[in-house]
């Protein structure tokens, strides 16, 4: 063969190693679509569980209390009770598809970060008035350690902040049971003038194995294990929770052990920092 003819050898070379990189593309996007079809139907289920729930709630009282006004027998005390635990429900599945619309948000970037300027004590007010009504339910005890001067002045996103913290403590209490429920805040300033708001919620509850954690800020995660079957999934409170946190330029981490507790370590980035 001379130089000047074409090598059919070395073509066929070429043809068959392209046909070989084809073929691996397309099993990769074979595997792609069927990891994606296995979440989109897992997601689908948990959702459905985590609707069904408070709608047969509902359902199931409407009913009762038809039945005792149709025969007559419904007493002010029955109907009081039949009526909250509708309410509770309806509460529980609007809240649930709230939670649905803000992470769908979140996902699709549709976010905007607000800073502004107020002091740490009204974070810790706010959150503490809203899950100390919670935590007594349980039995619990919430404890606050505050590591910083309350008069402090932080400027970042306050409503995504307490968002974050609210979705975190709540998630502490149901899983935990007669225990303590601690939320730890404090802000760490550097020479060059940059600031860390530094949180951490840390409950006595249940706890988690490593394979539960590696799913753990999955939407609607539900553990089947037994140590969480009393307690159910964790919803998608805890993804918002990241999202929120990454939007902020901060981070989520968090370490856990069963039957030793949760601690979850939050690291947010301050525009600023002022003392009154």
């Amino acid at each position: 063969m001379t130089k000047d003819q074409p090598n059919h050898s070395d073509d066929e070379t070429a043809q068959v190693q392209r046909f070989k990189e084809l073929e691996r593309a397309l099993i990769e996007a074979q595997t792609a679509a069927s990891a994606a079809a296995r979440a989109k139907s897992a997601f689908l289920t948990n959702i459905s569980h985590e609707l069904r729930t408070p709608l047969t709630t509902i359902i199931g009282y409407c009913e009762l209390l038809y039945e005792d006004l149709r025969e007559g027998t419904l007493s002010p005390e029955r109907a009081k009770d039949q009526l909250t635990r509708i309410r509770l429900a309806a509460e529980q599945l609007l809240h649930l598809i709230n939670d649905m619309i803000e992470l769908a948000r979140l996902e699709a970037g549709d976010v905007t970060i607000i800073p502004g300027r107020w002091p740490i004590s009204l974070l810790v007010d706010e959150v503490q008035n809203a899950i100390t009504p919670l935590a007594q339910a349980q039995q619990n005890c919430l404890v606050v350690d505050l590591k910083v001067d309350p008069r402090k002045i932080i400027t970042v996103d306050r409503d995504k902040v307490r968002r974050i913290l609210l979705n975190l403590l709540q998630n502490a209490v149901k899983f935990t049971r007669q225990g303590e429920i601690k939320l730890t805040v404090a802000v760490q300033e550097y020479a060059d003038g940059s600031a860390m708001l530094n949180l951490s919620v840390s409950d006595t509850g249940i706890g988690m194995s490593a394979a539960q954690l590696d799913r753990l800020f999955e939407p609607f995660t539900r553990f089947e294990e037994p140590l969480t079957q009393r307690s159910g999934g964790v919803g998608i409170g805890l993804a918002i929770a990241r999202h929120l946190c990454e939007r902020m330029g901060g981070l989520i981490a968090v370490k856990s052990q069963p039957g030793q507790g949760t601690t979850f370590f939050i690291t947010i980035p301050l525009i600023e920092t002022q003392t009154m």
